[in-house]
Parts: C-alpha cells; structure tokens; sequence
C-alpha cells in the first residue's frame, strides 16, 4: 500500500502535513531508503552541449563528462525551457514551465504555491543539500527551499564587474565536498552543485587556455558594443581588454569549459572516495547555452530562442540506469518525474507531472509539444517558443514581428525560416503555441523582489531590470 506522499501528487509550497511527513521518515528508517539512490545534480551555466567533446566536439577538453556519458544515458536533444538562469531553474526544479513557476526573469523568485525537487526528496526522507555559484539563485529568489544546506557564499567578484558577485568551480566543489565529507550515511541525500564557470567574461585559470592556433579558422575581428547585450559585436562585459578577435574567445570558452570539466571530475572523485559512486545517480545538465555568432548575437544569452540559447547537454547515470545514447526530444521538465521514479514512485504518477520520466522508452507514446520562453526585460522583448516534431516556431509576443518558423530536422542550426513557404504549418503551430502560452500563464507571475542598492546595480549591469 502506498503512502499518502506516493499516492497524492503534492502541489503545494506549504509545509508538509505533520502525518505525511512522519510517514515518509519512517518509510526512510524502515528499508525504503535502501531501496533509494542517492542523488547528484550537477547544472552548468551557460553551457552548450555542442561544445562537450561527447557531443562531437572534436576541441572539446572534456573527458569527465565524457566518462559519465559513457557509463550513463546521453540524451543528444534536451531543451531548456528559457535562455536565463532563474526561469530555466525554475522549470527544472519544480517540472513547470517557467511563468507556471512565477519566474518570468531573473528578478522574480519562485511562486510559493508551487512544490520543488527538494521539497518531495525532503519529505521522503532525504538529506537536501545546495551549492550554487550564481548570484541569481540566492536564497531570496526561492530555490532553497526544500534543502537543509543552502550555502550561497558568493566571495568571488566577476572580472569585468566588480560589483557582480560569484564563485568559481574550484570553490564550490570545495565547499561541496566538505559537506559530503560531513554527511551521515544514515539516509539517502540529494545535492544540487550549480557551476557558474563557463558564464562570461571567459577568463579560465592559467594552465587551461587552449592553444590559440587550433581556432585559426575564426578570422573575424569584431567591435565592442557600448552595451552588454546586443548583435553585432562582443558585449562590453565580455571585452578581454581590448582584444576583438572571435577566436580568442572562442578559445577562451573552452578552456572554461575544461575548467569547469576539471571541477567536475573533483566532485565525482568525491563520490566515489567515500564509497558513494554506485550508490549514487548523477544528472549532469546546464541552465542555458550561448550565442556564438549565430543570428548575429556574439557570446551571450536570453535574447532570443534559438537552439544555440536553449540546447543543453543531458546524461543520467546511476544504480540500475542502462547507459547508451537517446536522440528522441526531452525536456527540463522532465527530470523531475525521472528523479522521482529513481526513489520509487509507480509509473502511474507520472500524470501529476507536465514532464516524463525519460528512462521509460518513448516508443509508441504521443508527440508532445516543447515550450520555451524568454522576457529579456533590457531588450523588451519576449519570445515564446514551441517545438513538435520536426517544426519550431518562435514568436515575438510584444513586438510585431512576423512569427519564425523552422524545419529542425533539415536545418538544425535554424537558419531557414520558412514562415512564408509554410503558411499551413505556421497555423498549427501557432494554434499549439498559443496553447502552450496559455497553460504557462495559468498560476502567474509572482511579484517582483525589491533589491539592495547594491544587488540593482549588478542587475542592471546583467540587464534585468529594463534600465
């Protein structure tokens, strides 16, 4: 017989009810916990999947990630639900779209009527513990809850901002490891570890600079732009002294990324220094990617939906997981329902989720639409997206801009928009989108925080405020 927690989706932000929660400690004290993997999740920030060597990239320096994948389950097409950190947490965390999750951007936390991964974890009896490097995640923006451990210690200051605060890979997994060094073994634990390593400016530590001939073929010299978004030039923030070659941050991105591949390979040495590695399922995503030159956006993100902004990387790892390699399409909402099954939740609950578990086969299940969006406040626009089998579309929901449309299959990269050659197909799926849109609105947005004097000015430098 299931126990209310199993058999009643929970919704809700509030506290555990008192019988709930003494039952699902119990289950956890009597040999349910035996039964429950322990949980890493590792989410980078501003990651490409395109630029992880086992995703085909041949410069990739990147051989953790590369040996998870290889004993793990590579999926090569995941979508994240926005292009900016907070809104995609936010729908990875509660298997919500993101404005359903009351975080339209980065300046509005998570609604409190909505339930996170560590809340349901918590309430199953797991140690919940968070390590986060990004300054959009701290506490007052909703993502601790649900976790016991919340460290949020920001010491470090971006290079070209001095007023942004971070902390680089190398401090996080320290702190990570130490509380994994403290951690009892009497219950199963869920960590969330958030890399803000390869966000930029890109500025890897010495030893990790690629060498610079191996992107000779990146010959354009670009202009600084005045501003920190925009197409066309480098943004002021991501401006390496006065240095304008593409190739130079080309590079430099990679070798943040084999930084951040580094750090990674610490935590897993971690794991499996105390024994945990096989007791442990690991899912190693990003929050985002990150305009390289296409669609005339140089070295940044939010702006738009293209795959470049809204491809991630996704592989899953663990007790009893089947490595191998997936291309049907997945989702950030759908790691919820799969973390969830990993402890034990019956198939069948999957109906209380928007998102699947992914380590079912897919065969014969329905095509669904794929919903992203983004409200880049310092460009005032907002873009909504949708995907159903091999079409996308993209449109503009305060601008009048004509809707794009594109064959994904036959033009991965979105270069086509066929918008006037596929008038019908337009229609359908501006019919699905707006659908999309609306079940996303459903709950609203949550309001606005009031900020600091010091934390608006780093906001307004990240252009989040519209100012």
């Amino acid at each position: 017989m299931k126990s209310p927690l199993e058999s009643t989706p929970f919704r809700s932000g509030a506290i555990l009810p008192a019988i709930g929660l003494v039952l699902s400690l119990c289950l956890a004290g009597c040999g349910k916990s035996d039964a429950m993997p322990n949980i890493l999740l590792v989410t980078v920030d501003t990651l490409r999947a395109d630029r992880l060597h086992c995703y085909g990239y041949a410069l990739g320096r990147t051989p953790a990630v590369d040996s998870l994948s290889r004993r793990g389950l590579l999926f090569e097409n995941c979508t994240a639900h926005a292009s900016s950190t907070a809104p995609s947490l936010a729908s990875l965390m509660t298997g919500l779209y993101p404005s359903e999750a009351g975080i339209l951007n980065n300046t509005r936390p998570l609604s409190d009527s909505v339930e996170t991964i560590a809340q349901r974890l918590a309430g199953k009896g797991y140690s919940t513990a968070a390590f986060i490097s990004n300054f959009n995640l701290k506490p007052r923006m909703g993502f601790d809850r649900g976790f016991e451990h919340y460290d949020a210690k920001l010491d470090d200051r971006e290079q070209n901002r001095s007023f942004v605060p971070e902390r680089t890979a190398e401090k996080t997994t320290a702190a990570a490891l130490a509380w994994l060094e403290g951690l009892k073994v009497d219950r199963p634990f869920f960590l969330w570890v958030h890399y803000q390593d390869p966000h930029g400016p890109y500025r890897p530590p010495e030893g990790f600079e690629p060498p610079l001939e191996e992107y000779s073929s990146y010959e354009r010299e670009l202009p600084i732009l005045l501003k920190n978004w925009g197409r066309g030039g480098i943004p002021s923030y991501q401006a390496i002294g006065r240095n304008r070659s593409e190739g130079y941050y080309q590079a430099m991105y990679d070798g943040e990324v084999a930084f951040l591949d580094r750090q990674f390979e610490r935590l897993l040495n971690g794991l499996e220094n105390r024994g945990l590695e096989k007791k442990t399922a690991v899912v190693f995503t990003a929050d985002h990617g990150e305009s390289m030159g296409e669609h005339g956006y140089w070295f940044s993100h939010e702006q738009d939906l293209f795959t470049e902004l809204i491809r991630v990387p996704l592989i899953v790892a663990g007790p009893g997981i089947q490595p191998g390699r997936r291309t049907d399409r997945v989702c950030h909402i759908d790691i919820f329902p799969t973390l969830m099954a990993l402890t034990g939740e019956t198939d069948d609950g999957e109906a209380a989720f928007r998102g699947r578990n992914i380590l079912l086969s897919q065969t014969g299940k329905p095509r669904r639409p794929i919903y992203s969006e983004t409200n880049f406040v310092a460009g005032r626009t907002k873009f909504t997206s949708v995907t159903v089998g091999r079409w996308k579309l993209i449109r503009s929901v305060n601008r009048k801009l004509l809707p794009s449309l594109f064959d994904i299959e036959a033009d991965p990269e979105e270069r086509h928009n066929l918008v006037h050659e596929k008038p019908d197909v337009v229609a359908r799926m501006m019919q699905i989108l707006k659908t999309e849109e609306k079940r996303a609105a459903s709950r609203g947005a949550s309001a606005p925080l009031k900020f600091s004097e010091e934390d608006r000015r780093a906001l307004e430098s990240l252009g989040y405020t519209g100012e």
